[in-house]
């Protein structure tokens, strides 16, 4: 008879159990940081090019930028019209390891053989730096806003008459 009791349900601890529940539901839903924040580079981003300054030259014509969650890390899509009006597709994936990943590129003066390595540096800001072979080609900084609605990419790198430029690329989250 005893253990038939241990089974019956006592309102007073069942009650204490649904008070915990809801506690802790919402503590989960008030501090997304408690189960992962929101990713806040998933998305799709259109280049504003007049908030936008390119110093390595004409400024393309239009880009829209997709980064997807991919394991652990991202997978970029850069559709655009360069300013000469000839459309090119950048893609990767890349995990946040700092390791280098295959990158293609279509636009026509490109070379083949080009990788990229990606660090996040924190909740905001990643770094994406682009090699052909073991040279260093390009570095850009991502920072999205507090908002999460503009993200800019400041890009740092050398050109081909060998002078440092330094463009700074600013995105709206569609």
């Amino acid at each position: 008879m005893k253990h038939l009791l241990l089974n019956v349900p006592n309102r007073r601890s069942e009650a204490m159990r649904v008070s915990w529940i809801m506690a802790i539901a919402a503590m989960l839903l008030i501090s997304p940081g408690l189960v992962g924040a929101e990713d806040l580079f998933i998305g799709t981003w259109k280049l504003n090019v007049e908030k936008s300054r390119f110093r390595s030259g004409p400024a393309s014509r239009s880009d829209t930028l997709t980064i997807e969650r991919a394991g652990d890390g991202v997978r970029v899509t850069i559709d655009g019209v360069n300013s000469r009006r000839v459309a090119f597709r950048i893609n990767y994936t890349a995990n946040f390891d700092g390791r280098r990943y295959p990158h293609v590129d279509t636009s026509p003066q490109s070379p083949p053989g080009l990788a990229v390595a990606v660090t996040r540096m924190d909740e905001r800001a990643l770094e994406r730096t682009t090699y052909l072979g073991d040279k260093k080609l390009t570095t850009v900084k991502w920072v999205v806003s507090e908002d999460g609605q503009l993200m800019t990419a400041t890009e740092t790198g050398t050109d081909a008459q060998r002078q440092t430029y330094n463009n700074v690329s600013v995105y709206e989250r569609q």
